[in-house]
């Protein structure tokens, strides 16, 4: 049982006022600039970019894409902003790449406790846990049916409990046949995907 008495603690963000922490479900549909957006938003946990959303202290950031060179041709274009200020070694030392594979949630969620014990950092006795990035679902976790509720519920609980309450960002496709109406948008895949987040946003291109 939890002791409900005493103060309650404000909630913490990986981003202030943006992205709590947690899992987040980004969903997008293909092609709309999913990687293209979400590694700047990453650098900015890491306070490499964006001044208006640039943290007190910046995070380690783990990023696992499934294209290692578009990550490079994107890392190099905002390097080369002179506008922008972004020190390559700042960027070596806070933002680590890790080409994606295909495996278990559980398998992947393994290596929660490693990133935890390698790249925390301790700010005046407050633990600065580093983001995960996983961009995207499908190139990471693998899961027999995404559409079946009991499997996903099962891929989501595992990233929650395996990455030890670390931060992460989840990145997804939208429905197709959302696309097409003028509904609400969904991820694709069961509703657990959502249901059992922490927090879900939607890339579009307006």
């Amino acid at each position: 049982f939890v002791d409900c008495e005493g103060n309650a603690k404000p909630p913490r963000w990986t981003i202030q006022g943006f992205i709590g922490h947690g899992v987040t479900v980004i969903s997008g549909a293909q092609g709309v600039g999913k990687t293209t957006a979400i590694l700047p938003l990453a650098m900015t946990a890491a306070g490499l970019h964006g001044d208006e959303l640039k943290p007190i202290h910046w995070r380690h950031v783990v990023y696992v894409t499934e294209d290692i060179e578009q990550a490079k041709r994107i890392l190099a274009g905002m390097r080369f902003d002179n506008n922008l200020g972004i020190a390559q070694e700042a960027v070596k030392e806070r933002l680590h790449m890790v080409e994606a594979v295909r495996l278990d949630p559980t398998f992947v969620a393994s290596v929660g406790t490693t990133y935890r014990e390698k790249f925390t950092r301790t700010v005046s006795g407050v633990e600065i846990l580093p983001l995960v990035v996983l961009d995207t679902k499908s190139a990471v976790l693998a899961i027999e049916n995404e559409n079946d509720n009991s499997e996903a519920s099962a891929m989501m609980a595992a990233l929650k409990q395996g990455f030890d309450r670390l931060p992460i960002l989840l990145i997804g496709h939208v429905a197709k046949p959302l696309l097409e109406k003028n509904e609400r948008l969904t991820s694709r895949g069961a509703g657990a995907i959502e249901g059992d987040a922490n927090q879900t946003l939607f890339l579009i291109k307006d």
